[in-house]
């Protein structure tokens, strides 16, 4: 049944890249002309959806057809990624993509989409995890030795395993990206646009699993991961208070766009501040807020054990 709908899913959206493939070959030859504001199938983005839709699928697949349906994995677990999926799809591919050529503000929400809202999603489905275990017996092996072996694989295995060194790398995405000349660039260039959404992406998922890993042996303790979130969100929101308040426009793609728009570009960018200070704050100190009380539960619960390992003895003496 699970198989059959992930089937389903990549064939649909398989027929919308057919349908769609040259219309997007046409419409981001100049981000800055004529946008259009309908759905968008660039290569890049698409093979990623359906690949990683594939795989998180057979992975699924496999690990409920060794363990049972429910057991590997849970259907929550599962709910959550496609989530996170959909919402993956709906920034790269819905008409949010092209608006955001035009608009600051959209713009910041489908980077809102890539950095705090799709990733953790993503993470609680354990992606790494069941895309490993679907591979066949002789590639685990293989890939195995690779990550354990390879200093390349080592230094970003090393990375995951720190939550800071993972939050110092999300920090240096943002900020990098950001800067008005790299993302002018983006706007004028489609392929530097999608080398910032991989990058967003790829430090997204990095942080989001050395936070919220189930299964990581070296994730924090919930104090730290807290910690960390919280810090994040006073980063990224002092970001979002920079573009707010700045005295005049920063991005002057958004200038040559705005002409014929019931917004100025000042307008449009202290929205888009707006949106990365206030939305994206609140879903990273909220995250925050929830890791540090499971760790109060936690720790509340252990108490009770140990509690009660000690009055034990003394009701049988």
């Amino acid at each position: 049944m699970l198989s059959r709908t992930f089937s389903r899913a990549a064939v649909t959206v398989s027929g919308l890249v057919v349908w769609g493939w040259p219309l997007s070959a046409s419409a981001h030859t100049n981000q800055l002309a004529a946008p259009s504001y309908g759905w968008t199938y660039e290569p890049w983005p698409v093979a990623l959806l359906l690949v990683l839709l594939f795989a998180y699928g057979w992975g699924v697949r496999r690990l409920w057809g060794r363990a049972g349906t429910g057991h590997g994995i849970g259907p929550g677990a599962v709910a959550g990624f496609l989530a996170g999926w959909l919402l993956l799809a709906a920034a790269l591919l819905s008409p949010i993509h092209r608006l955001g050529a035009a608009l600051f503000w959209v713009h910041m929400v489908q980077h809102l989409a890539l950095l705090v809202l799709a990733p953790p999603l993503l993470t609680l489905g354990r992606p790494f995890t069941v895309i490993f275990g679907g591979l066949p017996h002789r590639a685990r092996r293989f890939l195995a030795r690779r990550w354990l072996t390879r200093p390349g694989w080592r230094t970003v295995r090393s990375l995951s395993g720190h939550p800071a060194a993972a939050g110092a790398v999300y920090a240096a995405a943002i900020w990098f990206w950001h800067a008005p000349r790299l993302y002018d660039a983006a706007l004028f260039n489609t392929w530097v646009h999608e080398a910032q959404h991989a990058v967003f992406l790829l430090a997204a998922l990095l942080f989001w699993h050395a936070v919220l890993d189930p299964v990581s042996r070296r994730r924090p303790a919930g104090s730290e991961g807290a910690l960390l979130l919280f810090l994040t969100s006073l980063h990224g929101s002092a970001l979002g208070m920079l573009i707010a308040f700045a005295p005049r426009p920063l991005y002057r793609a958004y200038g040559q766009r705005l002409s014929a728009s019931t917004w100025t570009p000042l307008e449009d960018q202290q929205i888009a501040g707006m949106v990365m200070w206030m939305p994206a704050g609140a879903v990273l100190a909220g995250a925050a807020l929830a890791l540090f009380a499971t760790h109060l539960r936690r720790l509340a619960a252990r108490v009770d054990r140990a509690d009660a390992l000690r009055r034990s003895p003394a009701e049988e003496g």
